[in-house]
């Protein structure tokens, strides 16, 4: 075969329609391309050689190993699928434009066709060890991997071809590899001194930048005055960048890009973020309060003008107010709260009524350990179809709110904190379900309801002590996660039971693409059966990433903080309901777990 090393950038991401496409046409053209160079060289050979044109046959001779030779089997299937039609279609207009080229132009010889062929080759190869021995801490030495006379005549099949190309071949593939080798080691060399300084040089910028608006924040509620430079000196003499972002593991490259980029990040973040502060306490859309250990608030409040029987009167009225409690964080922390317009952008019927109003958290690292729930309240009068939303990925996501006193209160929980916008929505497709008010899980049920991940029957009931089935749990994740869709046809091949999947079947296909989930021995995935807690154990450990991650965990949190009893603990061979489902997910993602 014609052998060529090549490295191929390939996508990783397949599971998106959009993304589908681009790795099919991605593919297509690569393959292409190599299947253009390497028909042209096939044809080019069988003219020389007095070969009938058969651009068929001489695929055939290639067609085994593609795959090997561009490192299909790690790519996407369908970048694979999209490079093997491309190359069996560039393959042949790349043999008949250079068979017909050598029958109707004879200038080139045998052995200038050779040499031709041989520089190409030599140099792919060539390149690739010259980088592979410089990352393998070799020396420079072409000689050492060059292939011998023999193994380069066995490799490309030189001996059916007449002497002079194949001589050729061979002096030319020397001297494509020598001149490739070398200048691929120096490059390398080169490359990796200027990426290790331009990647410091990034890494800092991003991290200056952020503690630049950090100290900008605390300086404007200080008092003090916009001055980048005097702050980076006070925030070094805190403690010297090098210690504090642990550089003296980096090598000096690193380092010096990344004080450099930090110096750079840090004025632009300081100089930038103070501007903004200024412009938002001009006008009035903006509030700040330090808080300590021993709790405090901070709300923003708004002048109301009425007007009775011609007399003007005011009346101060609290919008929204963050609630902190006595040792919810540890030590001290600014924090600020701006009145913002609504993204324009949100699901569903639902009505805005209320501003958005954002939360900073004024430190370098932009979040705080909370300890203790703290508690955000709106000021509210209208139906139990309220509720505080979080923009969350895009879209406004329901936190559980309760309504009291002309207030809806949602609370956070115990969690690494860093902020958020919220918003009060009333959602008019809401309908409450009457097997849920009671219920241990009614926050955790309400919660996902709210959020459109559950649904209920058609008779008003969720029918939370359920046990669940694979389908259902799957499609409650698909939904919950909002998973791309992947190619049903392909995913779900394997399964002789998917006639069986009904309205499960995107859900599953989703889910085993990304690895989360497979079928039993017998080929099947049995979607209506139901789910066992040791199920549900292994499958979550693979959606979080968390190895370790125990059914028990939520056993326990069931227990001391729902003071409800787990059937699990007769053994994770047992079905888990549909509310032990949602607990648990709502508790994974609640404290950013997934």
């Amino acid at each position: 075969m014609l052998a060529v090393v090549i490295t191929v950038a390939l996508p990783i991401d397949v599971e998106a329609n959009t993304q589908w496409e681009n790795d099919r046409d991605k593919g297509y053209e690569d393959g292409y391309h190599w299947g253009e160079v390497t028909g042209a060289i096939y044809g080019q050979k069988d003219r020389i050689n007095n070969k009938k044109s058969d651009w068929r046959k001489a695929y055939r001779e290639e067609r085994d190993d593609i795959e090997e030779t561009y490192y299909l089997d790690d790519a996407p299937r369908n970048y694979r699928r999209g490079f093997l039609e491309g190359f069996e279609e560039g393959f042949e207009d790349g043999y008949k434009d250079a068979y017909d080229g050598a029958a109707t132009e004879s200038k080139l010889t045998a052995g200038e066709i050779g040499n031709q062929h041989g520089v190409f080759f030599g140099g792919l190869m060539g390149e690739e060890q010259g980088k592979n021995d410089y990352y393998n801490g070799l020396v420079s030495s072409w000689r050492r991997t060059l292939p011998s006379d023999g193994a380069i005549s066995r490799e490309f099949k030189l001996n059916y071809d007449v002497k002079e190309y194949a001589d050729a071949f061979i002096r030319g593939y020397k001297t494509g590899y020598e001149e490739a080798y070398v200048f691929a080691y120096r490059v390398s060399n080169y490359d990796s001194e200027r990426v290790t300084r331009e990647n410091g040089v990034t890494h800092g910028r991003d991290i200056g930048e952020k503690a630049g608006a950090a100290a900008a924040m605390m300086d404007y509620v200080e008092g003090k005055v916009n001055q980048w430079s005097r702050a980076l000196r006070e925030f070094e003499n805190q403690e010297n960048l090098i210690s504090r972002y642990g550089l003296f593991r980096e090598n000096q490259p690193y380092r010096l890009g990344f004080i450099g980029g930090f110096k750079e990040g840090f004025k632009v973040g300081y100089s930038a973020t103070y501007q903004d502060f200024n412009k938002a306490t001009g006008e009035k859309n903006i509030n700040y309060s330090k808080i300590t250990m021993q709790g405090g608030s901070l709300s923003f409040e708004e002048t109301i003008v009425h007007f009775l029987h011609g007399s003007r009167n005011e009346e101060n009225r609290r919008m929204v107010e963050l609630t902190i409690p006595t040792a919810a964080i540890y030590g001290e922390s600014y924090m600020a709260l701006q009145k913002e317009e609504i993204p324009l952008y949100y699901h569903g019927n639902y009505i805005p009524v209320s501003k958005a109003y954002e939360v900073k958290i004024m430190n370098d690292k932009e979040a705080i350990e909370l300890r203790k729930p703290i508690s955000l309240s709106f000021e509210y009068a209208g139906p139990y179809r309220g509720g505080i939303y979080q923009w969350k990925y895009n879209g406004w996501r329901y936190l559980y709110s309760k309504i009291e006193d002309g207030q809806i209160i949602t609370e956070i929980p115990v969690t690494l904190y860093e902020g958020g916008r919220y918003a009060v929505f009333i959602d008019e497709d809401y309908v409450e379900l009457r097997d849920i008010y009671t219920h241990w899980a009614r926050q955790e049920l309400y919660t996902f309801i709210r959020r459109g991940y559950s649904k209920g029957y058609e008779d008003g009931t969720l029918k939370p002590d359920q046990n669940i089935s694979r389908g259902e749990f799957v499609a409650l994740l698909n939904r919950m996660q909002n998973w791309q869709n992947t190619n049903t046809g392909e995913v779900l091949k394997p399964f002789l039971d998917q006639e069986d999947f009904g309205v499960f079947r995107q859900a599953i296909s989703n889910a085993v693409a990304r690895g989360y989930i497979n079928g039993y021995p017998d080929k099947t995935f049995k979607p209506h059966h139901y789910i066992t807690y040791q199920e549900i154990e292994w499958l979550m450990q693979r959606v979080t990433g968390e190895g370790n991650l125990s059914w028990g965990e939520m056993e326990e949190k069931m227990l001391y903080e729902k003071y409800t009893r787990s059937n699990s603990r007769f053994g994770k061979a047992g079905y888990i309901t549909r509310a032990e489902v949602i607990y648990m997910l709502h508790e994974l993602q609640s404290h950013n777990r997934i």
